[in-house]
């Protein structure tokens, strides 16, 4: 049987995985491997991605699996040409480490010292939980299954692949492996990139009279559950200053707008957060923009807009807005509240088209152009 090299980039967050028992962790991320039926002994699938700073393995088996101690091979330059060329996977392998333990995490680690198919390893050093860390053994309907992290700094000097295969023993006996030791076989490989929660396209800050807006794109999210937005001066302190929703797990295009009604005079630094399901922030990028504020007491945004419009305004300023089309016909009317400082205009039954806003009050007035498009 051939078994062919798997590369898999996965667009799940492995930073939602906690190496617990829990195994609904693995649920939405695809197998990276299954053996065939009938081969492989007591090891049947396997899923695995990279995160920051582990590599996570899930491991499953028939009802039957024991699995109590472990071979694992790891090609840690992904070049299966160099390091022990294995029999059992003449297609594929080149491993330069080989970890044997068991899954108290007790075990030691192996470097290749010889070329080819020599059998020479020198013994490196010992493990514990911190550096290889396995869940107790969990039941579920049919099988069993077991995961397991690998600290990345551990492994050394690492590529962006790695490839690895990993035998199962009992007493030191071979029970199982995966993949399969075959004729034809070769390791896995799986990519050790972290693969980031937001795929982010865009990032812009913008003046629109005087407020600033902010837009962003992604083209993809994983367990995204809010985007932070924060503002510095030149100090360089970032309070934040609001946040927008996330469309949690897409693989589709979305577009976020945020405004900035109360801009810095000078340099705005504005930085870009991501916070996944789990409270996890991840910084998305910073856009600086420069403001030399105007006297204008009146702020309108969008600005166009399609039918909803927000106006902002001092405390206390205005007591009455009026809205009137191009043509000067009164169209709305509206008396303002002292404590009010923004009102929402409702422009969705009037035609696409040029109006004006009238602000007036306490000995003031100011009037505002809005497009509808």
């Amino acid at each position: 049987m051939l078994v062919f090299i798997m590369l898999i980039t996965s667009k799940v967050n492995a930073q939602s995985i906690t190496i617990d028992g829990n195994l609904s962790d693995w649920d939405a991320i695809p197998y990276l491997h299954t053996n065939a039926t009938g081969t492989g002994g007591e090891l049947t699938a396997i899923k695995a991605i990279s995160g920051a700073q582990y590599i996570y393995f899930y491991l499953e088996g028939p009802e039957s699996l024991i699995f109590s101690s472990f071979d694992l091979y790891i090609d840690t330059d992904g070049n299966p040409a160099s390091g022990f060329l294995s029999g059992g996977y003449p297609a594929g392998s080149g491993a330069e480490l080989l970890i044997q333990g068991d899954v108290s995490s007790t075990g030691n680690v192996n470097i290749y010292a010889g070329s080819g198919t020599d059998w020479a390893w020198n013994w490196s050093t010992g493990y514990g939980t911190s550096e290889i860390n396995f869940s107790a053994l969990v039941a579920l309907t049919g099988k069993k299954a077991i995961e397991f992290s690998v600290k990345k700094s551990f492994l050394g000097t690492i590529g962006s692949n790695i490839g690895f295969a990993l035998i199962n023993r009992v007493e030191w006996t071979a029970t199982g492996s995966i993949p399969t030791v075959d004729l034809g076989g070769s390791y896995l490989q799986i990519s050790t990139a972290d693969v980031l929660p937001v795929k982010l396209v865009n990032f812009t800050a913008k003046a629109d009279g005087n407020l600033a807006r902010l837009n962003w794109q992604t083209a993809s999210e994983q367990s995204n559950k809010n985007f932070f937005i924060y503002r510095s001066g030149d100090n360089r302190i970032f309070p934040k200053i609001g946040e927008l929703q996330g469309k949690g797990t897409t693989q589709t295009a979305n577009f976020y707008t945020f405004y900035d009604k109360q801009p810095l005079n000078g340099n705005n630094y504005y930085k870009l957060t991501q916070v996944d399901l789990d409270g996890k922030e991840t910084e998305l990028g910073v856009e600086v923009l420069n403001f030399s504020l105007s006297a204008t007491k009146v702020n309108i945004a969008p600005n166009p807009t399609q039918n909803k419009t927000d106006i902002w305004f001092a405390e206390s300023k205005y007591t009455s807005l009026i809205l009137t089309g191009i043509e000067g016909k009164v169209l709305q009317k509206a008396n303002l509240k002292p404590s009010e400082n923004k009102f929402e205009l409702d422009l969705s039954n009037y035609p696409s088209g040029i109006y004006f806003v009238k602000l007036t009050g306490n000995g003031d007035s100011d009037v505002q152009k809005i497009i509808k498009q």
